[in-house]
């Protein structure tokens, strides 16, 4: 009997045994990943993405990128501060010089520390002692790349800090006259920032476009500058039915071609084409000669001290060069005529004379309007 006792007992043991084996094993919640605050941040902008068409871009040197920007004398120049102060104080600094070059914004450019913006004016030859932007404060860290618009108010500018999604942001803030000193500086959003380097923004309001600069990807030390069309008001998808993936889709950049629905691409494309050759014929005109009166002959565009004049002769410029393209429009019709069946010679001839015409007035019109830029130049610096 007690042998049936232990048999039946040892039994026993092996099931306990093999019902322990078979336990399921306890599953292991996992924790929730935290979220960051640069991921908080760019989930409360996501609505607010802004609906920009987005022309073009391309890829250039990051060292280089800012003579990558053709914008019209009116809206000031971009370049770096070594080549604008002639020596190496701010050697990675970049500077914004308004329209009438007597003021400058731009970054110190200390790697050793933290740089700060700052600003500068003609003062006869000299530029004045560097004054520092009041209301940028140091929680911007590295600002660089300034951009003041037309309106002598609105500065943009890139800079680090806990308002970033990535590395460099870029901010924009307004001046206040009461004060004498800016506003907090905002972000300024999707798509124009990202979770990578976003450096600078600049917009041309004459041609209604702008530019921004970011290293979104890119390799080590290219950036990509992305050509877009300004709005005014801006505009995004608040209140639209649109899925978050999508929304992502824009706020990302990941078809520049998607954003073309935004706009008119091809007239947007047509006034790029028309600034980046009025910029090469602009920087073509740093040396002439251009006769005020007997005794008074400008030779650089600087010369002009009347802001009407100095805009006149530009427009003059234009109008010289495309007086220069219908004469060679012109000069091409007539060769064609002279080869021309005699069945196309009536289209052909209607054309130039429509063109000899239009070449006319262009002359007329190029008088009239150096007439005008003498008489506003002698009329301000006789005042």
């Amino acid at each position: 009997m007690q042998k049936y006792i232990i048999v039946g007992l040892l039994a026993l043991s092996c099931v306990t045994v093999g019902a322990q084996k078979k336990r399921p094993k306890a599953k292991v919640v996992a924790k929730p990943e935290t979220e960051t605050p640069a991921q908080r941040l760019y989930q409360s902008m996501l609505s607010s993405t802004a609906k920009v068409m987005v022309i073009d871009s391309m890829v250039v040197g990051k060292d280089d990128f800012l003579s990558y920007i053709p914008l019209n004398r009116e809206s000031g120049s971009l370049m770096r501060c070594q080549d604008f102060f002639k020596d190496n104080r701010y050697p990675q600094g970049a500077v914004y010089v308004n329209e009438f070059r007597n003021s400058c914004y731009f970054a110190e450019g200390d790697t050793t520390r933290n740089s700060r913006l700052y600003t500068s004016h003609l003062l006869g030859e000299q530029w004045s002692k560097p004054e520092i932007l009041k209301g940028i404060t140091d929680e911007y860290t590295a600002p660089n790349y300034p951009f003041l618009m037309a309106d002598g108010v609105t500065l943009f500018f890139g800079a680090k800090g806990p308002k970033s999604l990535g590395g460099y942001d870029i901010f924009m803030t307004v001046y206040d006259r009461s004060s004498d000193q800016y506003y907090t500086p905002e972000n300024y959003g999707l798509p124009f920032n990202s979770k990578f380097n976003d450096y600078m923004l600049a917009i041309d309001d004459l041609d209604t476009l702008g530019w921004f600069v970011s290293d979104r990807y890119q390799p080590e030390g290219k950036v990509c500058i992305y050509i877009f069309v300004p709005t005014n008001p801006r505009q995004n998808f608040d209140g639209e039915n649109i899925s978050e993936e999508k929304l992502k889709h824009y706020a990302n950049l990941n078809e520049i071609k998607d954003t073309w629905v935004w706009g008119n691409r091809e007239k947007a494309i047509a006034k790029l084409k028309k600034m980046q050759s009025r910029r090469r014929l602009t920087d073509q005109t740093d040396n002439f000669s251009f006769v005020i009166n007997d005794a008074l002959t400008y030779h650089h565009v600087n010369d002009f001290r009347s802001p009407s004049a100095r805009k006149r002769y530009l427009k003059l410029k234009l109008k010289q060069h495309d007086l220069s393209d219908n004469r060679k429009e012109l000069e091409l019709l007539r060769s064609q005529y002279e080869t021309a069946k005699t069945g196309d010679r009536a289209l052909l001839r209607e054309k130039i004379l429509q063109l000899e015409q239009e070449v006319d007035k262009e002359r007329l019109s190029l008088k009239q309007i150096e007439k005008e830029i003498r008489h506003t130049e002698i009329t301000f610096i006789t005042k």
